[in-house]
């Protein structure tokens, strides 16, 4: 058929009673068939005031935003990205419909092709500046006040020596869980001389990896469990000396949170906290990848090229904290 005959409000609905009776031929419900013509009804509608400037052939995916954009705008009921994918579809349909029917061989679904929802990318939840000073202030009075209990001190020292890890190296759940103290190598880094931890870690896709933390910011913890305790295995055990999981670790650091007044989080929202920290200080963010094991460069950002080991330990140094300060 040709595609156009007269009007593009003509040609829209000429086409609509072919595309409809296909549908109802191929068993489309009577519902469905009500939502299909109901949204080209409207989008014929919509171009009752464009018919002297555009023709069928000139409708696009910029044209038919407008449309849902007119739409939203109008709507007393809220159009939200359910219903925008929803006349995004039967239009799509509609317009394949034409382009594989008319004599001209215009193809409307190329058209189309960038039609697509926008969505806004939800902010990955991290802790603020203060909320940091409140788990640290927390951390602090958890290790002047230990508990006379042997299992309830082992168990204070092992979350405060957890959490220090985490707010310093954002490490993640699973790769806590199989981290030994005798992986943390003594380390000093070429450029300050500061002493500094290197700590070798396992992450996703067994892929290992190197994280730093400054000594100053956990030996204090280390040298309490060291003199009070056991610490030739993992750190992430119970006072009974069974591993812990992700999910008890998890459980574990989001009573800190909670001792802290803050809402009960678990392990990731640390690894976002450290990678906000170091892109808001400037770090380059092929070595925030680095440090935080993403296995693309699309997680920060695609701009940089690999680095060495000194550079992701100088970039630890340039962003951390330093006894419980931000620096």
């Amino acid at each position: 058929m040709e595609l156009s005959k007269g009007s593009i409000i003509e040609d829209l609905c000429r086409w609509k009673d072919l595309y409809i009776q296909s549908r109802r031929d191929e068993g489309l419900a009577n519902r469905s068939v009500t939502i299909y013509s109901g949204v080209i009804d409207e989008l014929a509608e919509y171009s009752r005031q464009h018919q002297d400037e555009v023709a069928l052939k000139d409708l696009n995916a910029f044209y038919v935003n407008a449309f849902l954009n007119e739409k939203a705008a109008k709507s007393t009921k809220g159009f939200g990205n359910t219903s925008r994918k929803l006349y995004m579809n039967v239009i799509k349909g509609y317009f394949k419909f034409i382009s594989e029917n008319n004599i001209e061989s215009v193809d409307l679904l190329y058209q189309l092709r960038n039609l697509k929802i926008k969505t806004d990318k939800k902010v990955k939840p991290a802790y603020t500046n203060e909320q940091e000073d409140r788990i640290l202030l927390t951390l602090e009075k958890l290790k002047n006040d230990l508990p006379k209990s042997r299992l309830r001190a082992f168990t204070a020292l092992r979350n405060l020596i957890m959490i220090k890890i985490l707010l310093n190296t954002g490490i993640r759940a699973n790769e806590l869980a199989h981290l030994r103290y005798d992986q943390m190598e003594p380390h000093t880094e070429e450029d300050s001389g500061l002493p500094m931890y290197r700590i070798k870690v396992s992450g996703k896709g067994s892929r290992e990896r190197y994280v730093y933390i400054e000594r100053e910011e956990i030996d204090e913890e280390l040298d309490l469990m060291r003199s009070r305790f056991d610490t030739d295995g993992l750190i992430a055990i119970s006072a009974t000396g069974e591993p812990l999981g992700p999910i008890q670790i998890n459980q574990n650091v989001s009573r800190i949170a909670k001792k802290a007044g803050l809402a009960k989080r678990g392990i990731h929202i640390y690894r976002h906290t450290v990678a906000r920290r170091q892109i808001r200080k400037g770090v380059n963010l092929e070595l925030v990848r680095q440090n935080l094991g993403h296995s693309s460069i699309s997680t920060t950002s695609e701009f940089y090229a690999d680095t060495d080991e000194g550079g992701k330990a100088a970039a630890v140094i340039t962003s951390g904290r330093r006894n419980g300060k931000r620096r």
